[in-house]
């Protein structure tokens, strides 16, 4: 094990990795990470093709926060449009919940005022009201 940390280490001067960056990789822990996949399963199974989903995560900043749960959002919804509510520049965008049809609110105590359709895994998928 020390072998690993030492080379773990050796890579992060020799590449001059961002130590911040690595500090922040401890609030993904794989617990987190099996509970969000389980969320975003459910999600997929719970919405068409086609289908527009917003992800809503109670994020300070786009990265890696953010970044990590949408892009892993992109990946686990296919043949579903993934709808950002935050930029790269950390502005959230709740105007983009006007042209959604579902959001998948991730830990998140924010109830948001639309039709509840699921909620299970640390989250709640909704439905926007027509």
């Amino acid at each position: 094990m020390r072998f690993l940390a030492g080379l773990v280490f050796a890579a992060i001067v020799v590449c001059g990795i961002d130590l911040r960056f690595v500090r922040e990789l401890a609030d993904f822990r794989p617990g987190t990470t099996l509970q969000y996949d389980r969320f975003l399963r459910e999600v997929a199974r719970r919405t068409p093709p086609g289908a527009s989903v917003a992800i809503h995560v109670s994020t300070r900043r786009f990265e890696p926060d953010y970044a990590y749960y949408y892009y892993r959002a992109v990946y686990q919804l296919p043949g579903r449009r993934a709808i950002p509510l935050k930029d790269p520049d950390d502005r959230d965008h709740p105007e983009r919940l006007a042209d959604v049809e579902y959001i998948a609110a991730w830990a998140s105590a924010t109830p948001l005022p639309h039709q509840r359709v699921w909620s299970g895994n640390h989250g709640t998928l909704y439905r926007r009201a027509r």
